[in-house]
């Protein structure tokens, strides 16, 4: 059965787990960069803070730069804090980025910079769901997000958007059209982004055949009950500060991934079917199309998210 409506919190791919995993268990982690490097070209430290819009929720796992020693480069805490040091003195440009958001300022050594990401760069649509609100989480973050119909998944106006927001429950009917899956081929190989979470996955199935398998025959099969995942990503686990993470499936029949042959894990977990353990599948996964990515999520926003939840979502946006 379906989840209930969700009233998300951090970024809406959470509420259930509509997860996968590899059965191998194995997931690819991505590489993080240390907080602080010695950048070896002079005496002064140099020091900020990546974060979202909100100027409040910091960007963990990011890359900053800065124009006064071009070869080194730095990622950002679990704070969003990064730091600099023996860099020329004088004002430097610092940008930083996490996926497909950027953020820039001048800072001159002797001051903490804060690097906050444009709200209006970077165009946000979605699709409602019955069991979703990622529109929710990405508003929290200081974003704004402008609604679709799942009609306009086929349309030439999706090529406006840098990402595209497919909530839990969103309608269906339009994912297996030749247009629709055409459509949303070319805007992530040309670069878009795309969030999917939970019973919306044949939009994924569909467009991007291969690249996340989904238990057969039927894969809207996941007990409900609180799970504690392994969190495969380094940028969440990161974030996070912990390696697992406190999952609640609060209703049964979320849709459970089989493998990820082709993308990375980003956390993993247990997964019980009519009582019985299926062994470990990935909760979601993320994987690259052309010069774009796909995010696929079996947990979402909704009333039940856990703390771990919350900022798993947000982090998992700030990383499209």
């Amino acid at each position: 059965m379906k989840n209930a409506i969700f009233t998300m919190a951090a970024i809406s791919i959470l509420g259930f787990a509509c997860g996968g995993q590899s059965n191998d268990g194995s997931g690819l982690k991505k590489n993080v960069l240390p907080s602080t490097v010695d950048c070896k070209a002079g005496s002064a430290t140099l020091e900020g803070k990546f974060v979202a819009p909100n100027l409040t929720t910091p960007v963990a796992g990011g890359e900053v730069a800065i124009s006064t020693a071009s070869a080194c480069k730095a990622g950002t805490g679990a704070d969003g804090s990064f730091k600099f040091l023996n860099v020329p003195p004088g004002v430097a440009s610092i940008s930083a980025k996490k996926g497909a958001l950027t953020a820039t300022a001048n800072a001159a050594p002797g001051a903490v910079a804060t690097l906050a990401i444009d709200r209006n760069s970077v165009k946000i649509g979605y699709v409602r769901g019955a069991f979703d609100s990622i529109q929710t989480v990405v508003q929290r973050l200081g974003f704004t997000a402008t609604q679709l119909a799942a009609a306009d998944l086929s349309s030439a106006t999706l090529s406006q958007y840098q990402a595209v927001l497919l909530n839990c429950g969103a309608d269906d009917r339009y994912a297996t059209q030749a247009a629709t899956m055409s459509n949303l081929t070319n805007f992530v190989n040309a670069g878009g982004v795309l969030y999917v979470s939970d019973w919306a996955y044949s939009y994924v199935q569909s467009a991007f055949p291969g690249q996340v398998t989904f238990l057969t025959p039927d894969p809207h099969v996941g007990d409900d009950g609180e799970q504690t995942a392994e969190v495969v990503d380094e940028a969440l686990h990161l974030a996070l500060g912990k390696t697992t993470a406190d999952i609640d499936f609060n209703l049964s029949g979320w849709v459970v991934i089989d493998s990820t042959p082709s993308g990375d894990q980003l956390l993993a977990g247990p997964v019980i079917v009519s009582g019985a353990s299926r062994g470990r599948h990935p909760y979601a996964a993320q994987f690259a199309v052309g010069q774009g990515r796909v995010t696929y999520t079996s947990f979402h926003n909704e009333a039940q998210t856990t703390a771990d939840m919350d900022k798993l979502l947000e982090q998992m946006l700030l990383g499209l």
